[in-house]
């Protein structure tokens, strides 16, 4: 079954390549990719994550979101951790970091 499948990109706005990649990863598991978020690294403040406030907010369209690594989870406790994941189970949404 195809996948509809989000990815979530959190890098410094001078870094490039992490996008095509997850572009291919998603695509190489025959599935399709519905939305990308970005959010830079480099932000401090109001506008830190806004990218990853976006995807939450679209999550009932997905069946999957994908990140390039867990460095880009936001937070930085496990609880944290843990709210993230389960707001991912309560839209039925499976997390693969790549």
């Amino acid at each position: 079954m195809n996948k509809r499948v989000i990815t979530y990109i959190r890098q410094h706005s001078t870094q490039t390549g992490t996008e095509p990649e997850l572009q291919q990863a998603v695509e190489h598991h025959g599935d399709m990719v519905i939305a990308t978020y970005y959010d830079d690294r480099s932000l401090t403040g109001r506008g830190k994550y806004t990218g990853w406030r976006k995807l939450l907010a679209n999550l009932d369209g997905a069946d999957q979101v994908i990140m390039g690594c867990a460095g880009d989870l936001p937070g930085r406790t496990v609880n944290d951790l843990f709210k993230i994941l389960g707001t991912f189970q309560d839209h039925g949404i499976n997390l693969r970091l790549h």
